[in-house]
């Protein structure tokens, strides 16, 4: 019986490259942040820190000088029509403040090269799923190796 040998190489390949297969799936994004704040250095996080926070503070004081505007342009008006203008005014105002919030936000993660949403932050390719990792190409027999 010299086919049931083969089908046991192939579990025994399937096993031992297990533990490389599950190294091969993409990072998360909070575990790509997580490692590329852990590389920083203790001044750089502080200032990391420090950036956003003023971003916030920025996007903050924007957002009640918004509330504000809005308010007193339904003070201003009494009528639904122009009630409708206001709200529209202060929908626009948001999203301009969300971009720019965003924008803010990339140049900063950039400045410290964090992984910044909606990148592809990975710089390797994935494996082809059509092509067996190094680890079971080497554990099949040879004649099914194919050519490297």
């Amino acid at each position: 019986m010299r086919s049931a040998p083969l089908p046991l190489v192939l579990l025994l390949g399937l096993l031992a490259a297990a533990p490389a297969w599950a190294d091969n799936r993409r990072p998360s994004l909070q575990e790509q942040e997580a490692q590329a704040l852990a590389r920083l250095s203790l001044p750089d996080l502080r200032n990391y820190f420090e950036g956003r926070r003023q971003i916030e503070r920025k996007s903050s004081d924007q957002s009640i000088a918004q509330l504000r505007s809005l308010e007193e342009c339904l003070e201003r008006t009494r009528q639904r029509s122009d009630a409708g203008v206001c709200l529209e005014q202060a929908r626009r105002q948001r999203e301009r403040q969300r971009s720019q919030w965003a924008r803010e936000m990339v140049i900063l993660r950039q400045r410290y090269q964090l992984p910044t949403p909606g990148q592809n932050t990975i710089s390797q390719e994935p494996p082809s799923r059509f092509r067996l990792p190094q680890p079971w190409k080497q554990a099949l027999p040879a004649e099914l190796r194919g050519r490297p």
